[in-house]
Formats: structure tokens, sequence, C-alpha cells
């Protein structure tokens, strides 16, 4: 019974998929038939357009998640509460609508693997971003820069509220009755919703890609249940570069040596990829941001001399690129804590033991994981998530991943990655006439990072600062602590790792050591020209600390160990009150520098959502306060009853000439009269809720009706039911 079934809904799906193809081939023919007269395809090269989805019917976009026991199935959202549609889900779903293409013939030659790359690791031509709606850029940045009330209403729960809804559904058995605990919910995003991503591809597959998209209906789970309906279109993207604030251009050409800091923000997640697997960093390599500048530089030169100079030479005087690492909103500098750092484990109390000894009546946990601001007691920690992936069949007609054995039944796997919307900062060492060569000053957006051109690694360049670049002595014979602010590698004649703590004290230039704290991690990479995994090594994290006394006159910030230009072996040498200093000295940043609204204009969604959120409240207080107020018993169920249906689908003018229009003198008196009574308190809250700001003068008299006549029908509704229970 059960495999007729099966075979009769896989009959029924291939009639569908047939019936679509043969929607499109007169339109799709087109491509076929200009290149069989002769014609030449349209020029080559790289466009940039924008991808617009319409959501038809409410579509449930899983994130492989729940929450709690109220929703089995949840979409997607980001950290703010609003939803997107993953870039690599678009990007199967117009891959499988090009494979069509292609079993139909309607191309001289496959293009799928062409356009949207293979197996094997090979990169297409075709780019996208994660689809979002059209103002995230301008709510999320009023929801960072908004006062603390706001930030209450505008909390992750009430956003995606506002744009999903849970859906409930059972399986019913052969007997039309619900089977035993089926009950499964599911939220969806609310159709009528509109999501847009930035794609790029080459212009002579501009056919091919608008054909893919007419050929796509629908996405998401539950496809033939009702769900995930949508209307796919290629649009022209909107001109308009970001500016920065202030002076965007490199204004020296000398030889003097300058550090450039480059100010991101990741608007996507990132995948960072190390030794560790499905491990993620929580940093951007330097390597990694070497090679993004490196391929930007080829799109406009040739691979000669002067490109092994800057970013192939392991020069310590030539350029380095430092890694990028997490940032707050006021762009101060992080560094890895010490691993000697400790905090007290019943309060909060530090205690860095390359420096003090530990109170033997304390207990001292280590502080792992953290970036600390100098001269401030305040650490941070980049946020990273579990992401969960789903690579269907061969077999298309099969919609869920069978098993994970091979690639003919399809693969469901995940990986960490770091969460989107935080701030980074990169360094760029080098002199001027070379950084001008690296850099170029229009250059807004970043791709870095694994599956960079698909739903991960999108970084925005927020700003950039050129500042000459600092040397300052420590003379000879002075104790000091060197600490770590990069993985060290140093590598023996062979090319392996040297792991021995003295050769790195003699590196250091170090005597008399007295206390070491020393870590050690893998370190390695992904190249992707070569698509392979580059060399591992084992480096001396950072982090690692140790004290002693300095055999020569140093610089306060040196490079020391291999692979210097790609951010590795950088080393802090700080003086015994210099680190005592960097986490005593003040218990929080300064917050001279913080950031305030002023006139950030308010997005129609989130005022949506506050005068939501706000009549909420305004309804719970309004019934609080006028709990003891109920109706007298001269107003009886039948006249309340009638109240309730002059509050149906009536403006309050129209209400107010019912209820003044009652027959019995007496009972329009009181009727009157409790009505006022509840008008003033309900005036009363509007006025201290403060929603009267989000609402034009025109509408404010009326929102002040509308909510008075809400709040009088669940006062006469609770009246009614409560004498009915009493009698």
């Amino acid at each position: 019974m059960k495999k007729k079934k099966k075979a009769k809904q896989l009959k029924k799906k291939k009639q569908i998929q047939q019936n679509r193809q043969v929607q499109q081939v007169q339109q799709n023919r087109q491509i076929q038939q200009t290149e069989q007269n002769g014609q030449e395809r349209p020029e080559g090269g790289v466009q940039s357009m924008r991808l617009k989805i319409e959501l038809v019917s409410d579509l449930i976009c899983g994130s492989g998640e729940g929450w709690g026991n109220v929703i089995d199935t949840d979409v997607v959202y980001d950290s703010y509460g609003f939803p997107y549609l993953p870039a690599k889900r678009i990007r199967g779903i117009l891959r499988e609508a090009c494979l069509e293409l292609d079993e139909m013939k309607e191309t001289t030659h496959s293009l799928c693997q062409e356009i949207f790359g293979n197996d094997e690791g090979r990169c297409g031509e075709f780019t996208l971003t994660n689809a979002v709606l059209e103002e995230i850029d301008s709510m999320k940045r009023y929801i960072d820069l908004c006062d603390k009330e706001e930030k209450k209403k505008l909390n992750i729960a009430n956003v995606i509220n506002h744009y999903a809804t849970v859906r409930c559904q059972t399986a019913i058995d052969d007997e039309g009755i619900a089977r035993e605990n089926s009950l499964r919910s599911s939220r969806a995003i609310t159709r009528g919703n509109v999501f847009y991503s930035d794609i790029t591809y080459d212009k002579k597959y501009d056919q091919v890609i608008r054909s893919c998209c007419s050929m796509v209906h629908h996405m998401g789970i539950n496809r033939t249940r009702g769900f995930g309906e949508i209307r796919m279109t290629v649009q022209e993207k909107k001109n308009g570069k970001k500016r920065y604030k202030g002076e965007n251009t490199l204004q020296t050409k000398d030889g003097k040596r300058y550090v450039l800091k480059l100010k991101l923000k990741n608007n996507s997640q990132l995948s960072v990829r190390t030794c560790r697997g499905d491990r993620s960093a929580d940093y951007l390599s330097g390597g990694a941001i070497l090679g993004f500048f490196a391929g930007h530089y080829l799109e406009q030169h040739e691979a000669g001399q002067e490109f092994y100079r800057l970013f192939i030479k392991n020069d310590q005087d030539g350029v380095a690129f430092e890694n990028a690492y997490i940032s707050d909103a006021q762009w101060q500098e992080y560094t890895p804590n010490r691993i000697s750092l400790y905090k007290e484990k019943t309060g909060a109390a530090l205690l860095d033991q390359s420096i003090d000894e530990p109170d033997p009546s304390r207990i001292w946990t280590r502080v792992r994981n953290q970036y600390m601001c100098e001269g401030s007691r305040k650490m941070i920690r980049p946020d990273k998530e579990m992401v969960y992936h789903h690579r269907r069949p061969e077999d298309k007609s099969i919609g869920h991943v069978v098993d994970n054995e091979g690639t003919d039944t399809g693969l469901f796997y995940q990986k960490e990655v770091i969460s989107q919307d935080q701030h980074f900062l990169a360094k760029i060492t080098g002199t001027g006439e070379d950084i001008r060569k690296i850099y170029d000053t229009e250059l807004r957006e970043m791709q870095i990072g694994g599956s960079r051109h698909t739903q991960y690694g999108n970084i925005s360049i927020e700003g950039f600062e050129l500042l000459p670049e600092k040397k300052q002595l420590v003379k000879k014979g002075t104790e000091v602590v060197c600490t770590l602010t990069a993985p060290l590698v140093m590598l023996d004649a062979r090319g392996e790792s040297i792991l021995d703590v003295r050769a790195l004290e003699e590196a250091l230039g170090l005597q008399k050591v007295s206390r070491r704290f020393v870590d050690y991690v893998p370190v390695g990479g992904y190249n992707a020209k070569w698509q392979m995994q580059k060399p591992s090594y084992t480096a001396f994290a950072p982090g690692s600390c140790i004290r002693g006394i300095l055999k020569e006159d140093t610089d306060s910030v040196k490079t020391v160990g291999a692979f210097a230009h790609e951010g590795m072996g950088k080393v802090l040498v700080q003086t015994i009150g210099e680190v005592r200093a960097s986490y005593k000295e003040t218990d929080s940043l300064d917050e001279k520098n913080s950031v305030s609204r002023g006139r950030e204009p308010l997005p129609q969604d989130l005022k949506d959502i506050l005068i939501h959120v706000t009549e909420h409240k305004m309804r719970l207080k309004a019934l609080e306060e006028l709990k003891g107020k109920k109706p007298d018993r001269i107003i009886t169920p039948a006249l309340i009853g009638r109240l309730l249906k002059m509050l149906e689908n009536h403006t309050w003018q129209e209400f107010k000439e019912d209820y003044e229009g009652i027959a019995a003198a007496e009972k329009k008196q009181e009727v009157c009269h409790y009505i006022e009574e509840i008008r003033k308190k309900c005036d009363q809250v509007v006025e201290e809720s403060g929603i009267l700001t989000y609402i034009e003068a025109e509408q404010q008299e009326n929102e002040r009706e509308t909510f008075c006549m809400l709040i009088l029908k669940d006062k006469f509704a609770l009246a009614k039911y409560e004498r009915r229970n009493k009698e």
C-alpha cells in the first residue's frame, strides 16, 4: 500500500516538473536559435544585478533548529530577528533549474557546471549573497543606535514575530483520526514579504540566469503542502556607493612605513577555515586578508616581480597583513588576552600570574578565548554558531537526505561559523608607496573565507585610517613580559616546527627567565587558487607570555619567526608596570565616543513593531488598573450584549451615537458614566506609553478612540463571562 502511494506521488511530481518545463521551452529556445543562426552571444563581462524574491505563500526556510517546546521547526533569522533566505539554498534551486535546461537540450552545451561550478571544487561564474529585506541596513542601524527602552521593544522575539507566524499540523491515520504524538509546529515567514539578493555573473549568461529564475516557483520545506511558493525576478541594481566619513584618499607616496587600519563589519556569517575540520577561527587571519588583496591586485596587474615582493616574499621590512581581531562599535583595538590572566571564581577580581602571585585563600580560574582592550578590564569574545546544510540527492524527485553514504543519496552536514554583524579591526603595515599599490580607496566590500561567493564571507569596509608606524625602544636590562598577540611559527632547516620554549626565549632576546606561560595551536589554512589545503604547523599560541630580562635594546612591538607577512609572530614587549596598568587602569572603556542616534529616521517596519508592542503593553496596563472597575448591575447582560454589538466595525463617533440612543434613561446615564471613566483612564495610559511619538498628528485622536474601544470590548466581554458563570 505504501509503495503504491509513494509511486503515485513520484509520478505526480514528475508530471508537475514536465509541465513547468513545457512552459519554459519557447522562451529558452531563443538561446539555441541564436547560436544556430550564427549570431554572436552577448559580449562577456561581469555585471552586478539584484535578485528579487516575492513570497506568494508562507515560506518555511528551516534553520535545522527549534524554539524550546513551542516550535519544532524554526526559520532562519539573524541576531536582530530579521528573517533571510540563505544564499546556498537560492543557488541550489537555480542550479536545479539550470540542470533542467541542460536536460531539455535548450543549450548547445552544458552550462550548469560553467555557471554554478561542480562537486570537484571548481568555482562557477555566479555569485550571490543572502536574500534580505530591502531596508535591512537602516533597520539594523536604527536598532544599534536607539535608546534602551526602544531596544527592549525591538528584541529578537518581537522582530521575528512581525515577519513570521506559527503554523501547526498533524498526521491523520487511515481512519481519519489524528495520530498520537504527531502534532508539529513550524514557524513560517508570512506571504507578501519581499527579499533581495545581490548577484554577479558574466553578461553572456544573462538570458540563462533569467530563464532559471522564471522556472523557480517553490523553495523551503513543505513545498507540496501549500508552503514556499515564490516569484523570482532579476532587476537592475541600485547604484550608489557608500561614502566614508572624512578623508577617503591616501595622501602619502613616500618610503616611510605606515599602518593602515581597516574597520570591517561582516554582513554575513564567516567560515574561516582552520586545521580543525569544520571548526572556524574566531578572527580573520592575515593570510586570508592577504589572499583577498592579492586577488584584487591581479585583476589590474600581472603576476610579476612586484607581485612577488608585495604578497609572497616573507620580508619583515615588506608588507605585513595582520590578523583582524574582534572590536566594538567604537573600533577600539582588542588583542588576545594573556594565558597568565586569571579571574576570581566568585568575584570580579583579575590576576595576571606573570607579574603577581595568587592569593591562596581565593579560587582562581583561567580566562580563556577572550580579547582584551589595552588599558581596560573590558573583555569580549566573538559570537559563533553552528549552521546546518543539506545537499539533495542526485535524484531530484527526493527532497530530503536518505543517508550520509555517498553523493547519490544526499548529504547532511554542519559547520561552525562566526556570527554576522560583528566588528573587526585589520592592519596592513608597509611603506606609503606599497600601501597605495595594494589598497584601493574606492573598495567597499571584501569576500573572505569558505563559500565566500555564496552565503558566507561578505564583509563591508566601514572606514580606514592611515597612521605613521610608531616605534618605541625598550632598553637592555629591563625586566619585561613578552606576549604573543598572534600565532608564532618557528621552523628549523627541514621546515619543521620548533616547539622548544628555550628557542623561543632566545628568539625573543630574553635572559634570566622567571616565568613562562606557553600554549600551542595548529595553524594552516586553505588556498582558494590552488583549491588545496596549506601545510599545517604547530605554533606557539596567541596569549603565550614569558617574563625575563632583555639582552639588547628592542622594539616594544616586533615580529619573530616565519610568515610575518601573513600576520604571524607579532610580539608585544611591555615592562612590569605597563602590564599591570593594561588590565588594572580602568574598569570600563571610555564612554566619550559612545554613539547617539540623534535624528535617525525610523523605518516603517520598525515603527509597526514598536506600535504593536506598545499597544500590547498599554492593553495589559489598562486592564490591570481597571481591574476593580466593573459595570453596575443596572447594565444587564442583555445590554452588555447590545454594547458589544455596537462596538463591532464602528468608529468612535458611530459608537457614541448608538449608546447615547439607549431608550431607558437610567441605563443610558449609567452607560455614559461608565464609558466616560474608561475613556479617561485609556487616554491617560496612551499619553504615558509614548506611542503617540510614532503616530502622525492627524491620526493620534483616532489611536486614542480605537484603543478605548478595544478596552471596552475586553471589559464588557469579561463582565458578561463573569455574570454568566455566577448565575
